[in-house]
């Protein structure tokens, strides 16, 4: 699990990592979003996923977190590849 934005960091902000494939068979590569602050995922809430299909064993996608002005949170994952890109965005209410 990595941690992207850090708790009461100041929006708009936007943190990009590059994320190699480790699993042999990681057909689709899945991210998923969590909200927390547990070293624990499974403490933490599931706030969505993002799946990317057809990449391999050291592959790379970069994964993309961005918080707007009105706390709108969009997460890509765009492979590095193929150049292929998927988004989540979620609105908290």
């Amino acid at each position: 699990m990595d941690v992207f934005i850090e708790k009461n960091s100041a929006v708009p902000i936007e943190k990009t990592k590059t994320v190699k494939v480790k699993a042999e068979n990681c057909n689709p590569f899945t991210a998923v979003i969590l909200e927390g602050e547990s070293a624990d995922a499974n403490d933490n809430t599931v706030l969505g996923e993002i799946s990317v299909r057809g990449l391999k064993k050291g592959d790379s996608v970069d994964v993309k977190f961005e918080i707007d002005a009105s706390n709108i949170l969009t997460v890509s994952v765009t492979d590095n590849k193929h150049g292929k890109r998927e988004q989540h965005k979620i609105v908290n209410k």
